[in-house]
């Protein structure tokens, strides 16, 4: 059977312009890894520590916090919740689909699977942005999917999907190709239901040599739940292993 040469045709020029979209796409990435400062300076935070203040709502408390980290998938937070009425001393802490949650002078509870996995998640997600080394990992899908606005100022959209990961969409400033949005269809551990999570960054600056988005507010199905300010990131060269044992 001849293939009619209009078909083959078309199919050379998706082909091509696939080939076009995935270099395209790649070029971004490497544009960004390059704009946060590098990938040498990068691989310094495959473990590292943070401190952090903000706000959740719903109910609402103000919070400090100190992280430690190390990836791609153990975390833990000390954490100190306040308001008018009470003052809570939280850790959470997240041992690949393990995770624990301690209120001060109680015992550890469990949390369950579908919420470990769950934070995972929003983890690997932020992972990608604030680390974007990982964009390059084996098995990476990346796809542009075009311009939109934030705030006052064009951001370029690319699509990750990776096999057994959810799909995350992350938006770069087109000027300075610093994340500016990121978007995952995730569980909400609170309502039980997925949602849309959208995380806006802003006000980025050099911290230990790399760009950090400073300010993070963390929208849930459209409706604010968080914002977070970072005030210090620092790469760790070792963390102690019981630090993502139960607490």
């Amino acid at each position: 059977m001849r293939i009619p040469l209009t078909v083959l045709g078309l199919c050379c020029a998706a082909a091509l312009s696939a080939a076009a979209g995935d270099d395209q796409a790649k070029a971004l990435v490497d544009k960004t890894i390059k704009a946060v400062g590098g990938a040498d300076k990068l691989a310094k935070f495959a473990s590292f520590t943070a401190r952090s203040e903000g706000k959740m709502f719903g109910p609402d408390f103000d919070f400090v916090e100190e992280n430690s980290s190390l990836l791609p998938d153990k975390y833990r937070f000390n954490i100190e919740l306040s308001n008018q009425m009470v003052k809570i001393k939280q850790v959470m802490v997240f041992n690949g689909p393990k995770a624990w949650t301690k209120i001060e002078n109680l015992k550890a509870i469990a949390l369950p699977k579908e919420a470990a996995a769950a934070f995972q998640d929003y983890f690997y997600a932020l992972r990608l942005v604030m680390i974007p080394l990982g964009l390059q990992e084996k098995g990476m899908t990346l796809s542009l999917i075009g311009e939109v606005n934030i705030g006052d100022r064009p951001a370029i959209g690319l699509l990750v999907s990776a096999k057994g990961k959810r799909d995350v969409t992350i938006y770069y400033d087109k000027q300075t190709a610093l994340p500016a949005k990121m978007e995952i269809n995730a569980l909400d551990t609170i309502s039980e239901k997925e949602v849309q999570h959208e995380f806006l960054f802003s006000q980025h600056k050099e911290l230990e040599g790399v760009q950090f988005p400073i300010e993070m507010v963390w929208n849930k199905d459209g409706k604010k739940f968080m914002t977070r300010e970072f005030k210090e990131v620092r790469p760790a060269e070792k963390l102690d292993p019981g630090l993502f044992a139960e607490p």
